[in-house]
């Protein structure tokens, strides 16, 4: 966290980090990747950016449902997860 000014609600505040890209996604914690905004306006609350995040990730899946019956199917088959280790990089203050 760093103090500073919200680009969203203009507040001075603790900044947190908030990646463009979903990390658990695309796996990019470089800095081009980062954007600061106070927690609530990141996370807190209907009308933060991550549910709007969230409900546009919903839109676009219930266009597709056989993601999901196409998982349980594999799943069934006994097709499991890749396991990942992606690491963030350490920050040093």
């Amino acid at each position: 966290m760093k103090k500073g000014v919200c680009p969203i609600c203009g507040n001075y505040k603790d900044l947190s980090r908030h990646h463009i890209h979903k990390f658990t996604v695309f796996h990019d914690d470089s800095e081009q990747n980062i954007f600061y905004i106070c927690e609530k306006c990141h996370n807190q609350g209907a009308v933060c950016l991550e549910a709007l995040i969230t409900e546009r990730e919903n839109d676009l899946l219930r266009k597709y449902p056989e993601l999901y019956e196409e998982a349980l199917m594999d799943y069934i088959d006994g097709i499991r997860p890749k396991k990942y280790n992606y690491k963030r990089r350490v920050r040093h203050k």
